[in-house]
């Protein structure tokens, strides 16, 4: 896992009171699998659904992957972040 992605994992940690495990951290390659991991630990969102990429968890987890990601493109759900975001 690159520095860029390490460093989202934190701000996303801190932002939603989770803690991301390193093996679990690699297996989160796509901005919605990330989404999903973080709706289903985060004591903060608790009821709201994986899957439904829309609301203002969903809005800030885009603004903090936009926020590390080298380019000034939108973020999608199925943005890879090496592949599409240029995170390495």
């Amino acid at each position: 896992m690159g520095l860029d992605i390490e460093e989202l994992f934190m701000a996303v940690e801190q932002e939603f009171e989770i803690q991301i495990p390193h093996d679990v951290g690699r297996r989160l390659e796509t901005v919605a699998l990330l989404y999903d991991y973080v709706c289903a630990h985060s004591p903060r969102l608790v009821g709201v659904a994986p899957g439904v990429y829309s609301g203002a968890a969903w809005d800030r987890l885009i603004a903090l992957v936009a926020a590390s990601a080298p380019g000034d493109g939108p973020v999608r759900a199925e943005d890879y972040f090496v592949r599409d975001l240029g995170m390495g």
